[in-house]
């Protein structure tokens, strides 16, 4: 992972489209915006002086942000269905028990899925429609409905 020089966001480099070169050096960003930032005045992010401005700070919290209490509180009770699932596997079970259990964990992960996904539309991709930046992160939420479907 690599900090958005802008925004302070973590960024999967082999995910993200958005890059920028600077004195030799390859930077990655959360969006277009973090990038068209950047890249209007690079030397002002590497000045220990720069604070970013609080409208770029709040774009950079997640969509699930306000939620984070509850989809933490999901994940958790997700992960003590694996759990059980390997306890059950351990005492051998009745397969069909186990296959139950399993899509029990597959619909509760589906059901956070589409959560994280809702607010991700409502949140990331308004933001980026409403600053002009919206293509790429429709690109990119299409193509995490395309994984969500095939998974």
């Amino acid at each position: 992972m690599e900090k958005d020089p802008v925004c302070g966001m973590d960024v999967d480099p082999g995910r993200t489209q958005q890059k920028a070169e600077y004195q030799g050096k390859t930077y990655y960003f959360c969006g277009p915006g973090c990038r068209k930032a950047f890249e209007a005045d690079p030397a002002k992010f590497f000045d220990p002086a720069y604070r970013p401005p609080m409208e770029t700070a709040m774009k950079a919290r997640p969509g699930y942000a306000a939620n984070k209490n509850k989809v933490l509180a999901r994940l958790r009770r997700i992960e003590g269905q694996v759990r059980g699932l390997t306890k059950m596997v351990e005492e051998e079970r009745y397969c069909i028990d186990v296959l139950t259990q399993v899509a029990a964990a597959k619909a509760a992960l589906e059901s956070v899925s589409l959560a994280l996904l809702g607010d991700h539309m409502q949140h990331c991709v308004a933001d980026a429609i409403k600053t002009g930046d919206g293509t790429e992160k429709v690109r990119e939420v299409s193509a995490a409905i395309g994984r969500l479907v095939r998974s």
